[in-house]
C-alpha cells in the first residue's frame, strides 16, 4: 500500500469511527486518532515517514501535536510538517478550540504558523471530521486529486 493509500485509509476509518461514536454517543479523542494514525503510519511506511509526536507541554510551546518528515528514497529526512490536530464536534458541527480563548488568549495557529516557519517547516492543520448530513458538505469541491468522499 502507497502512504498517499494510507492516508486515504486513515481519512476514511475516522470519518467511520467519528460517526460510531456520535451514534452511540461514545467519546474518542484527538488524541485516541493521532495515535492510531501515527502507529499505522510507523509500522506501514517506516522508510517513507517519520513522525514525531509532542506532549502536551511541547505542544503548547510549538502549537503542534506532531511533525511529519517525508523522506526520499535514499531515506534523507527532507520535507517537514508540523501539525495540529482538530477534530468537528457533533451535533454543533464545530472545531472546539480552534480560536483563542479566555483560557488561551493567544491564538494556537499564530504558535503553530511561528514556531514552523522559524524551523522552515510547513504548518499543517489535520481535521478528523465526520457529518450527521453529508449533505452540508459544499457542492464545490476544490480538489483535484481526490473526491468528496
Amino acid at each position: 500500500m502507497s502512504l498517499c493509500d494510507s492516508f486515504r485509509e486513515a481519512s476514511r476509518w475516522t470519518w467511520r469511527k467519528l460517526g460510531q461514536s456520535a451514534r452511540l454517543n461514545s467519546p474518542f479523542n484527538e488524541e485516541t486518532i493521532t495515535e492510531s494514525i501515527l502507529l499505522d503510519l510507523k509500522a506501514n511506511h517506516p522508510s517513507e515517514i517519520t513522525t514525531v509526536s509532542f506532549s502536551k507541554v511541547k505542544e503548547r510551546q510549538t502549537g503542534a501535536d506532531w511533525e511529519f518528515w517525508f523522506v526520499d528514497q535514499n531515506g534523507a529526512m527532507g520535507l517537514g510538517w508540523r501539525v495540529q490536530a482538530k477534530r468537528l464536534y457533533q451535533p454543533q458541527e464545530r472545531y472546539n478550540a480552534l480560536h483563542a480563548s479566555a483560557t488561551s488568549p493567544g491564538a494556537q495557529i499564530n504558535t503553530l504558523i511561528t514556531k514552523a516557519t522559524k524551523l522552515r517547516m510547513a504548518p499543517v492543520y489535520c481535521f478528523y471530521n465526520f457529518l450527521t448530513n453529508p449533505a452540508h458538505i459544499h457542492n464545490t469541491w476544490g480538489c483535484n486529486s481526490f473526491q468528496k468522499d
